[in-house]
């Protein structure tokens, strides 16, 4: 993970594996792919087919991801989460990345949700320890 540490990893161009940013920027660009953000200022910008083809499983049942080693379904972009986190509620997708980050969205909960780290240590298997703590506190207050 020290590669991923450093200033010349930041500045190189790794198709999908460099995709730098932080929180607050993922969960605004996954709260754009459910709806409209700021009272209809900044539009969705997938539309509802798009999004059912983005969200809708290729992946044969219970088949292991061989880089995360979680049995996630995969859409054409995104992770599932309806089954790995079904407190999320139907429809959740998202991507889980290099480290423990994540970013994903819920239209159940109309929710969008992203955590990134300063450092990266450790690798994606078991990463879920580090945001789904706070996913868990969040979700749950929605459901109060």
């Amino acid at each position: 993970m020290n590669f991923f540490n450093n200033i010349y990893s930041h500045q190189a161009e790794i198709s999908a594996g460099n995709g730098i940013s932080n929180a607050w920027s993922i969960a605004r660009l996954y709260s754009l792919l459910i709806g409209d953000v700021d009272h209809g200022k900044y539009k969705q910008i997938l539309n509802e087919h798009i999004m059912k083809l983005a969200t809708k499983s290729n992946t044969p049942d219970g088949e292991l991801d061989l880089f995360s080693q979680m049995h996630a379904p995969f859409g054409m972009g995104f992770m599932l989460f309806d089954k790995t986190c079904p407190k999320l509620g139907p429809g959740s997708f998202g991507h889980l990345g290099t480290g423990g980050s994540v970013g994903l969205a819920t239209p159940f909960y109309n929710l969008s949700f992203a955590y990134v780290m300063n450092r990266m240590k450790g690798t994606i298997s078991g990463a879920n320890n580090r945001f789904e703590p706070m996913l868990t506190k969040i979700v749950d207050i929605l459901n109060k």
